[in-house]
């Protein structure tokens, strides 16, 4: 009876279900009911477990079929019943004589409890405790997709989120970056900060994404491998692969097709076959080959379609003139039987044919676009891009700007030492570059001499791209030009070239 007291006046008040369950316990215990003190009617305060909170209750199984618990914080004592815990005493839920009915109609409502000393949510059966997020987002009503607002009880914000109708706890990035909450209607949705940092929305959090990101906002990234141009930079070119946008490469410019994760072995054609594997790579089925008639001296070149272009499979040896008088262009050693041999080598003023472009061998001329140079009509002087091209649809491991191993696809099986380090002739899709070496400069008591290096070793071809960085004493910086690089290794790169050196031509068709 003194436990029974010291309730009554813990609680100051004899009413509803706790002083219910406790006159009950308690006269059931003064009854001396047997069997365990419970006389078998019920389970005794023993029995029945003890927990913090309606959350802290373990599942409803069938090894708790029967049993109750009691909730500290509710005070309130509950039965699993059919795999539910259900409120136990003289009304279907602690709260209700209090706060009113819970039920479908009025779930998530949220009121203050005098019964419970705290506030409480309509769960749709009954009231149990409301958090503080449930008080700072319950009944505050909709906003616009990825408003962020501050909670009145905790000082916690919140985003809405359009799709869910509900208010989501905000991140860091969600305030700090201006851009508003991300939500699940502003996936891949991308913004920018200061100059050069970008974000972009994804799985409902602000991640720092790349430029390709950024500027390719606004196209869909599908599974095509189609190219689509930035909205920021209208040039660039990206394509989505692997769920997210990148840059295209060089060869899938070229291509006007992306080589992607959704396309592996695709095979298309061109000038020559391709599939899609890592990259773009040329294969070797049914090669196209020809022949090139240059109207200007009748000679005759053999020709071969390799990936996006047609190359030239011979190198030029075409005397280029002016004014009737041959300017820019030199047989290797000054004798015409290396010309027949290797072709002729060329300045890159006279590879520009500069007679017509104004391209010096010291001046960048402006020239944009294809340059037909020195080449015959209908064919042009290939840029850096274009080489790079070549390199990498013959080498599908090579990344636009890399070394490679794609020279040694592209030898000859003749026209090179025999010992060449180990670099094969494979000569793989009829290119047929040979060791053709080139004219250098050399400085001798301080004057320029002509001299004539590395033939069967170095294959070195112009391009119609002019440098920026390379500098002599004689005319300043700006004096190369791009050229690619075989060298006999089967190694091969694009790098500059004095432009007062004579290197070999290789024409692309139109």
């Amino acid at each position: 009876m003194a436990e029974f007291r010291d309730l009554i006046r813990r609680s100051g008040v004899l009413n509803g279900m706790t002083a219910a369950a406790a006159l009950s316990a308690f006269l059931l215990s003064a009854c001396g009911g047997g069997g365990g003190g419970n006389g078998g009617e019920g389970p005794s305060e023993d029995d029945r477990l003890q927990v913090v909170s309606y959350d802290d209750l373990p599942d409803c199984d069938e090894s708790l079929q029967g049993k109750t618990a009691v909730v500290e914080v509710e005070r309130a004592e509950y039965a699993c019943e059919d795999g539910l815990w259900s409120p136990v005493g003289g009304s279907d839920d602690p709260g209700k004589n209090d706060l009113g009915e819970c039920g479908n109609a009025n779930k998530g409502e949220i009121k203050l409890s005098a019964y419970f000393e705290d506030y409480r949510i309509c769960n749709g059966t009954f009231w149990e405790s409301a958090t503080d997020e449930e008080r700072d987002t319950t009944g505050r009503g909709g906003a616009a997709d990825g408003a962020i607002r501050q909670g009145e009880v905790s000082g916690t914000s919140y985003k809405y989120d359009s799709t869910q109708a509900s208010w989501l706890e905000t991140d860091d990035a969600d305030v700090d970056l201006g851009f508003g909450g991300c939500t699940q209607g502003r996936e891949r949705e991308v913004g920018k900060v200061y100059d050069d940092e970008y974000y972009i929305c994804s799985d409902g959090r602000w991640r720092e994404s790349t430029f390709a990101q950024y500027d390719a906002y606004g196209n869909p990234c599908g599974k095509n491998a189609e190219l689509v141009a930035g909205t920021v930079v209208g040039t660039n070119l990206y394509v989505c692969d692997a769920d997210t946008f990148r840059a295209a490469t060089n060869l899938e410019r070229a291509v006007g097709h992306g080589c992607t994760s959704y396309n592996r072995n695709e095979e298309i054609s061109m000038a020559g076959g391709m599939r899609c594997s890592n990259a773009w790579n040329a294969t070797t089925d049914d090669i196209v080959k020809g022949t090139l008639t240059d109207d200007r001296d009748g000679q005759t070149y053999k020709t071969v379609g390799i990936g996006p272009f047609t190359w030239m499979a011979e190198n030029l040896n075409y005397d280029y003139k002016i004014a009737d008088s041959s300017y820019g262009s030199r047989c290797y050693n000054d004798s015409a039987h290396y010309c027949a041999r290797y072709g002729r080598l060329y300045t890159w003023a006279a590879a520009m044919d500069s007679a017509t472009t104004g391209c010096g061998s010291y001046e960048d001329c402006g020239v944009s676009g294809k340059v037909r140079g020195v080449c015959p009509s209908g064919w042009h002087l290939p840029d850096a891009v274009e080489w790079e091209v070549l390199f990498d649809v013959v080498d599908e491991r090579r990344q636009d700007d890399d070394w490679t191993t794609s020279g040694g696809k592209l030898k000859s099986a003749g026209g090179w030492i025999a010992d060449c380090g180990g670099g094969a002739n494979e000569d793989r899709y009829g290119f047929s570059a040979i060791g053709a070496g080139f004219m250098d400069e050399w400085i001798w008591t301080w004057d320029l001499y002509d001299v004539f290096v590395h033939a069967d070793t170095t294959a070195v071809f112009w391009s119609s791209s002019k440098g920026d960085w390379l500098w002599d004493s004689y005319n300043g910086e700006g004096s190369g030009g791009y050229a690619a690089t075989l060298f006999c290794s089967g190694m091969a790169d694009i790098e500059e070239e004095y432009t007062s050196h004579a290197l070999s031509v290789r024409c692309v068709k139109d």
